[in-house]
């Protein structure tokens, strides 16, 4: 009877790290932090200078690091991917912005260069 309580509360534990580490991952996502991957080992960091806070992101553990402090948590497989999933959204969402303003940018020039011929030509 005791054991199964203390597995219980273990588990409330796990899932409450959980909860938290997926909240300050959205929030530091929301605010715009830097995201890095690198490709071989399929890692993430997310980078915020201002605040000094870090979060590398691998495929067994995640690990959070201040100034002072780190903390690193293996957690489930599931659980990491869909914080992975969070990250990739996010570089999405912001690859998408770029392409976007890439491609105005080039119409932009496309009109700058189309108006020097107009004038050329008159």
């Amino acid at each position: 009877m005791f054991r199964t309580k203390k597995v219980n509360i273990q588990q409330a534990k796990i899932k409450l790290i959980q909860e938290k580490i997926f909240l300050l991952v959205k929030e530091m996502l929301k605010v715009g932090v830097d995201i890095h991957m690198a490709p071989r080992s399929g890692r993430y960091f997310l980078v915020d200078k201002e605040n000094q806070v870090s979060i590398e992101i691998s495929t067994s553990k995640i690990r959070i690091a201040n100034h002072k402090f780190t903390y690193s948590e293996n957690l489930p497989l599931t659980f990491i991917e869909k914080v992975e999933t969070e990250v990739k959204n996010a570089m999405e969402s912001r690859a998408e912005k770029l392409k976007k303003e890439l491609f105005r940018n080039e119409v932009e020039l496309l009109d700058f260069i189309l108006k020097s011929f107009v004038k050329e030509t008159e």
